[in-house]
């Protein structure tokens, strides 16, 4: 009888380590492949972030991207780009947006009016990070023009003391990466509005 019994409870034993061995290899395989995914999707972000640059960038005339090369490929200027991203914030967020009209390109690109009051963007499609200053010069204009908030955009990066200096001042700061995201989000909600009432939306002058 103690033998039976015995044995009873290894099997049982045996039988709840195997169930929770599989569970955990599961959970492990869900893991790596939600890594994967996630690895993959970072890829495709970068690269369509570094597709805006070449699109919008301010050196496509001395890198040759402004004439010839292929009819598939579409070429806007860096003025272009305020466009763009005026097209996103005003899609995703409501309100009134408004490119300023400015030679200064370390001012104030886009005027964005919401409920809550007025946001000044600034926006960069250079080759490298973002630096400070940049994100100095945004936050000087947001304190003196008493504005809700501040957004810098930038095709590239920001270096770390940028980053830094943004969360500081409560600045929110967009890279590449993050700007595509916002176009995604942006084209779905496009979707769903078409979808709902049948009407067809499309982005402003940047899409020509």
């Amino acid at each position: 009888m103690m033998i039976l019994f015995t044995v009873a409870v290894l099997l049982m034993f045996g039988s709840g380590t195997y169930k929770y061995w599989m569970k955990e290899r599961e959970l492990q395989e869900l893991r790596e492949r939600n890594l994967r995914i996630w690895n993959t999707n970072r890829q495709v972000q970068r690269t369509l972030a570094t597709g805006l640059y070449h699109r919008f960038g301010e050196g496509q005339q001395s890198a040759g991207i402004d004439s010839g090369g292929s009819s598939i490929y579409i070429r806007s200027s860096p003025y272009e780009f305020a466009y763009f991203v005026a097209d996103l914030l005003e899609g995703l967020y409501g309100g009134q947006s408004y490119v300023v009209q400015s030679d200064d390109p370390a001012g104030i690109d886009i005027e964005h009016e919401r409920r809550d009051g007025l946001y000044l963007i600034q926006v960069r499609s250079n080759w490298e990070d973002t630096d400070a200053d940049a994100v100095a010069i945004l936050h000087s204009q947001v304190v003196k023009r008493r504005a809700q908030a501040g957004w810098i955009v930038s095709t590239g990066g920001f270096t770390e003391s940028a980053k830094r200096y943004a969360e500081e001042t409560e600045l929110v700061w967009v890279d590449g990466i993050r700007l595509v995201q916002l176009w995604s989000e942006y084209l779905e909600s496009m979707e769903r509005r078409e979808s709902g009432n049948g009407q067809q939306e499309s982005l402003r002058p940047v899409t020509v």
